[in-house]
């Protein structure tokens, strides 16, 4: 998996793991408060995107990203679901997150501080929580 950093640098993915597992926190965010996060976060990586490859700034202006944040989630809860329970740990939490990320996020961008906050609003309320809400 080739991630890059918000800077387009590549990731050492092994040691970006660690730092998200070793950087779990009890974090009181809402769901509401991870999608908005995550809203941005694309914007900001559509962005990177559109000024890596000269888009012109009228295509990012019409896009509309106030509702993404909460697809990107609901993307991120069917990937979890479907492959780990409740006997997942912190590892294969964070695992399943980078993965199920760089496929949705443009360009494979990684903003680490973003993703501790959903691997940590995961974690905090369980796997079996978060696959009995029902899913969009």
């Amino acid at each position: 998996m080739l991630l890059l950093n918000e800077n387009r640098q590549q990731l050492d993915v092994e040691q970006l793991k660690k730092n998200l597992v070793n950087g779990i926190k009890e974090d009181h965010s809402s769901q509401a408060d991870i999608e908005k996060a995550l809203s941005d976060y694309y914007a900001q990586a559509y962005a990177s995107e559109a000024k890596e490859y000269k888009f012109e700034p009228a295509a990012l202006q019409s896009q509309s990203f106030l509702d993404i944040g909460k697809k990107i989630f609901a993307k991120i809860q069917h990937f979890i679901c479907g492959v780990l329970t409740s006997g997942s740990n912190a590892t294969q939490i964070v695992d399943v997150v980078l993965k199920s990320l760089s496929s949705i996020i443009p360009g494979g961008v990684i903003v680490e501080f973003i993703v501790q906050k959903v691997v940590n609003y995961i974690v905090g309320i369980g796997v079996d929580k978060l696959c009995a809400v029902p899913q969009a």
